[in-house]
């Protein structure tokens, strides 16, 4: 019962985030459709891709928050409820930090490479600045990429560090 109460609240916060980076990519989608030069297509991909997908996937996901986390029910036992420890509370933290993560760099990945493709070839009149361009994207490809994979890393890991903490915890401590 507790571990569906979890998944709604992590289904909801998820839900939340997305909505909120969707909102936050109508500040330069909208202009550059309106007020930016003839590439309705490519502005339209952006578009869709930075705010309607993202917009669409929050909603979905705030209203089948239920039924996403009655996966749980099947695994828990209902039967006899334990209160939770502090190795459940330590695991419970480190999902929420994980799949933070993990969303934030899955969001934050697409608009940089939608920003990628639809910034337009300036000619090589200014070689520099794309060059100055190009290792900039490559230096938030990395970023992206490490907090994807430092957030998988917790996600899935998520049992083996809520024991070492606990083991890390009372390490030289007689508790016996």
């Amino acid at each position: 019962m507790i571990a569906r109460q979890i998944g709604i609240v992590l289904c909801r916060v998820g839900a939340a985030v997305l909505a909120v980076e969707a909102v936050r990519s109508l500040g330069y989608t909208l202009p550059s459709l309106f007020y930016g030069d003839n590439l309705v297509l490519s502005n339209g991909i952006a578009l869709s891709l930075l705010t309607v997908l993202p917009g669409l996937a929050a909603i979905g996901l705030w209203v089948f928050a239920e039924r996403i986390s009655s996966f749980a029910d099947a695994v828990e036992s209902s039967a006899s409820p334990e209160p939770l420890t502090g190795v459940d509370l330590v695991r419970i933290g480190t999902a929420l930090i994980g799949m933070y993560l993990a969303i934030s760099a899955v969001i934050y990945g697409v608009n940089i490479e939608v920003a990628n493709l639809a910034r337009p070839d300036l000619g090589a009149e200014r070689q520099t600045m794309m060059d100055e361009q190009a290792a900039r994207i490559l230096g938030m490809r990395a970023s992206y990429a490490v907090q994807l994979t430092t957030g998988l890393a917790l996600l899935i890991g998520r049992n083996r560090i809520s024991t070492m903490l606990a083991k890390a915890k009372y390490a030289g401590v007689d508790t016996g």
